[in-house]
């Protein structure tokens, strides 16, 4: 049990510890071809630049894809909300159609 909130307590650290370190070696990597292009070492700055898209890319490609899995479970829940909602719509319908003419059965039927 210990063992288990001591991971609980550090795991999320070392996550964003983890990303910050991404996010770090990007700007590295940028400021450096920035230099590269200063010093107009051209191919040296475009290797770094395709480098950086690359990993943006993939950053960007991840972060889509949970937003996605997020979109479709929401969307999923909104379909089950909006069938109920139409079955329910259905049975009033019918309740309102059924039931009066029971009324009138009953008055004009006795």
């Amino acid at each position: 049990m210990k063992r288990l909130v001591f991971i609980l307590l550090f795991l999320p650290p070392l996550l964003l510890c983890s990303q910050a370190n991404q996010d770090s070696k990007q700007d590295s990597l940028r400021k450096v071809a920035d230099q590269y292009m200063k010093e107009q070492q051209y191919e040296k700055a475009a290797n770094l630049y395709k480098e950086l898209g690359e990993k943006i890319d993939a950053d960007y490609k991840e972060i889509s894809t949970h937003k996605v899995k997020d979109l479709r479970n929401t969307y999923s829940i909104d379909e089950l909300q909006l069938a109920n909602n139409q079955q329910q719509n259905h049975l009033l319908l019918l309740a309102l159609i059924v039931l009066p003419c029971l009324i009138i059965i009953t008055i004009f039927g006795f």
